[in-house]
């Protein structure tokens, strides 16, 4: 006969401390540490019911869409940070910038790009068409020299 588990009310909504006075979540010191790893569907859901009242539910959600760690943190399984993360990806450009009206922009073919990206873009760009000058410049000057010794 299959292990049932009773639903257990949520753990009090203060997390505790330890005694070198670091707040500890919900989960922290559970006679069942394996609930949060289990790939068993009501395992989850008791792992999530305990962590809905957990203050450091958000910190806990964050760490773990950051380092894609298994099992069930802040709350939400693997499927459900993976979702979050891929919207928040969506919401960055490749560098990590936000997608906010100051910060984009839409180019004549249409495509978005990232103001911050584009204005290092564009001091790297002069940089390097600065040395390049620079490099002319130098070239022009030692030709000249050496027709005039």
């Amino acid at each position: 006969m299959p292990e049932t588990r009773k639903m257990q009310r949520p753990v009090s909504p203060t997390a505790t401390r330890d005694a070198d006075d670091r707040p500890r979540g919900n989960c922290y010191g559970t006679d069942d540490p394996e609930l949060w790893f289990s790939n068993d569907f009501r395992d989850q859901s008791l792992a999530a019911l305990i962590c809905s009242t957990c203050p450091l539910r958000n910190e806990c959600a964050t760490v773990a869409i950051e380092r894609s760690e298994w099992g069930v943190w802040g709350g939400l399984t693997e499927e459900d940070r993976a979702g979050l993360a891929k919207k928040r990806r969506a919401e960055l450009c490749s560098k990590g910038h936000a997608w906010t009206p100051e910060n984009t922009r839409v180019n004549g073919a249409g495509h978005r790009m990232c103001v911050t990206c584009r204005r290092a873009g564009d001091r790297i760009r002069k940089e390097r068409d600065r040395e390049k000058l620079n490099a002319q410049a130098r070239d022009r000057y030692h030709a000249a020299k050496e027709l005039t010794v």
